[in-house]
Parts: structure tokens; C-alpha cells; sequence
């Protein structure tokens, strides 16, 4: 069967639910902070099942994190009925910090346009691209069992030259 898109012109509240009775547990990854993300938290805890895990790995102080949500409206104790929220902190650009979060526990990562470089987009963008390689490529060893730690397995580069015009 196919499934067919609609937009939906009721109230958030009237939405039907997408959940289904066999629905598992998952585990989410959110990569990066930006100013609206109690809300996003709020929706997804709406469409996920009880005993799911939410990850927010940034470089945004745990503290300023917490403070926001709070601020934004959001009580995680009483509001999240179906999240666990884990906070963790690291750059999303090192390798290192993102080979701790063991990527490949994870059902769904979302990368998220930092609002710190909101102002660039340009760099904000080339993070968001940088950011999705690296996963992709710390899934792929791991899959295939290529030593994670890059250091040790050195890569010769080609140097390409430029046609001449």
C-alpha cells in the first residue's frame, strides 16, 4: 500500500496519532542547539513510544541547554511522557566526540543548523555537511570493521592538478 501525504488544515491537538501498537522503543540522536528545540522535543515525544531515548549532543553548556527548555516552557519530568532526555557535550566536527556517542546504537539522527551560526550560513551549512560525512563515514567502519581510530591508519592523498583552460 502507498501512503499518501496531505496537509493537514485541523489543530496540533485534533492531529491523529501515527503511533501503532507494536511500536518499539527508540533511540534519537539531535545534533547541534537551536532556540526552538523544546518544542521539537514536545512534538517528538508525541510520535515515539514509552521507554524511547533522546540524546542532545552540542556544544551548548548542559546548564544554558536546561535553562532554555525551562525558560521555552518545557518541564521534562512533567511534560515528556514517552523520552528519556540525556544531555551530552562535544563538538560536532570531531571525529573523537562523535565515535563516544556510538552512532550506530542510534534509529534516527537529526543534524540541526546551530543557532550560533544562524548569522552564517554559509559555515553553518559546511558544519551541517561536515557533520554528516563524518557520521557516515564512523558508521561505515564500524560496519565494516575498519579501524575507528584514524590515526592509526594513515591515507595518502592525490594531489589533482587543474586542467589548464
Amino acid at each position: 500500500s502507498s501512503l499518501e501525504l496531505k496537509q493537514w488544515t485541523g489543530s496540533q491537538k485534533d492531529m491523529p496519532s501515527i503511533k501503532t501498537q507494536d511500536q518499539k522503543p527508540e533511540r534519537v540522536l539531535f545534533i547541534g542547539w537551536r532556540r526552538d528545540l523544546d518544542d521539537m522535543i514536545v512534538q517528538l515525544d508525541e510520535y515515539v513510544s514509552k521507554g524511547s531515548e533522546l540524546v542532545l549532543f552540542s556544544q551548548q553548556d548542559i546548564k544554558e541547554r536546561r535553562k532554555s527548555m525551562q525558560d521555552g516552557g518545557l518541564k521534562v519530568e512533567e511534560d515528556l511522557q514517552n523520552i528519556k532526555l540525556r544531555h551530552a557535550f562535544g563538538n560536532s566536527i570531531s571525529r573523537r566526540h562523535l565515535q563516544r556517542l556510538n552512532l550506530s546504537n542510534f534509529d534516527s539522527v537529526l543534524i540541526l543548523a546551530d543557532e550560533q551560526l544562524e548569522l552564517d550560513v554559509t559555515k553553518m551549512d559546511s558544519r551541517s555537511l561536515t557533520t554528516l560525512l563524518l557520521i557516515r563515514d564512523i558508521i561505515h567502519r564500524k560496519r565494516t570493521g575498519v579501524d575507528d581510530d584514524v590515526r592509526r591508519t594513515p591515507t595518502k592523498l592525490k594531489h589533482h592538478q587543474r586542467e589548464p583552460s
